[in-house]
């Protein structure tokens, strides 16, 4: 498991200058299906969605935020993963392209365009943290072993699943790694927030 780790100054003035208590973290993977979680860091409540375009994504978060409870939640922390983690060596072996990387960051703009609707900023500026994958993934320790796409999936998604107790899988048993992927990075948040609390 990760111990230290480089926040943008940005991320860490925001989270020290938020004063609540119970914060509420929106985590988004995006992509072609869109995985979004909503965490409570106090209470550890997480509820969470896959969206199957990105057109969708805002009625996706619109839907997790009124089941949420009678008001809706404002968002204090911001979790997005990064869009541009394709490795030199997958350039390379012809594995993305300038159309996969321009989708890449559309998708990745669409969702910070439906996500600023739901920050709080009455309280101040929100934390925005955007990762590479292998940084949050490094957090909770879901790095070590088979490195492989699926390998690392399939761990990802057993993660998610043990921490909420609940199935991510759709009524026919497809897999919801995307959805699975938000829900890690939103608890990989919480302990990032609480660090740059603290730094000094």
């Amino acid at each position: 498991m990760r111990t230290s780790i480089d926040l943008p100054a940005s991320f860490v003035a925001a989270a020290r200058a938020r004063s609540e208590k119970s914060p509420i973290i929106l985590a988004v993977d995006p992509g072609k299906r869109t995985g979004i979680a909503l965490l409570d860091v106090g209470t550890r409540r997480c509820a969470s969605a896959t969206s199957t375009s990105l057109d969708g994504v805002r009625d996706a978060v619109a839907g997790l935020m009124d089941a949420w409870s009678v008001a809706r939640p404002r968002v204090s922390i911001y979790a997005r993963e990064a869009p541009y983690s394709v490795s030199n060596a997958a350039l390379a072996a012809g594995r993305a392209n300038a159309g996969a990387l321009w989708s890449l960051g559309y998708a990745a703009g669409v969702v910070d365009a439906h996500a600023d609707r739901w920050f709080d900023r009455e309280r101040g500026e929100v934390a925005r943290w955007e990762p590479q994958p292998v940084t949050w993934r490094s957090i909770l320790g879901l790095n070590s072993g088979d490195r492989t796409r699926e390998a690392v999936n399939e761990r990802v998604l057993a993660w998610a699943e043990a921490t909420t107790q609940r199935s991510l899988r759709t009524p026919r048993g497809a897999k919801l790694f995307d959805e699975a992927n938000a829900i890690a990075l939103a608890f990989a948040t919480v302990s990032v927030f609480i660090a740059a609390r603290r730094t000094e």
